[in-house]
Formats: C-alpha cells, sequence, structure tokens
C-alpha cells in the first residue's frame, strides 16, 4: 500500500509539471494580473484552490508574478475567477478602496 501510494504521487507530480509546462506556454511566463514578465519565477495560481478540491488544469492554474500572487491574491486584495484557458475576470481593490474589475482572454 506504501509503495502503491508512493507510486501515485509521483504520477501526479509528473502530470502536474506537464500541466504547469502548458500555463507557462499559454500565458508566456507573464503575470495574468500586473502582465509583467517574470521568466522562471512566475509562480502558478489554483483558481480553485486545491485545499477546496481545485484540480491542477489549465483551466485552473494562472501565471502569477509573487507580488500579484502573495501580496494581492493571498492577502485578499485581488480575485480571480473563470476558466483560464477562455475568460478569467480579475477584481482588484485599488488604493482609494474601490474595487476595479476587467475581464481577459486567455
Amino acid at each position: 500500500a506504501k509503495r502503491e501510494r508512493a507510486a501515485s504521487k509521483r504520477a501526479q507530480a509528473k502530470a502536474d509539471r506537464l500541466v504547469y509546462a502548458a500555463v507557462d506556454a499559454r500565458d508566456q511566463h507573464r503575470c495574468r494580473v500586473c502582465r509583467e514578465y517574470r521568466g522562471i519565477d512566475i509562480q502558478r495560481h489554483h483558481i480553485v484552490y486545491r485545499s477546496v478540491g481545485g484540480q491542477t488544469t489549465t483551466q485552473n492554474v494562472i501565471s502569477l508574478c509573487a507580488e500579484c500572487h502573495l501580496v494581492g491574491v493571498h492577502q485578499g486584495r485581488i480575485k480571480i475567477t473563470g476558466n483560464a484557458d477562455e475568460r478569467v475576470t480579475i477584481t482588484c481593490i485599488t488604493g482609494n478602496g474601490q474595487w476595479a474589475i476587467w475581464e481577459g482572454p486567455a
């Protein structure tokens, strides 16, 4: 049973790497919020968090720079919804406390 779990984890990690490579190619190593090029430093964010059942698919993973990811999304200043392969809605709190909303294609 332990070997089967280890084999399953290795297979999942390989599948995740393939998805991340496809996301990198789709997003061209650019943050989908600020559009800055980050090369190998780009981070990948699950739109629907894995902790609540979000899958590692190209539809659910989006490229973000560290600032937009950690300061924006994970501190509640940026919200992202939608299908990353088609169209996402990005909601961002501005400096004056207002929310700005924009949509963008993949």
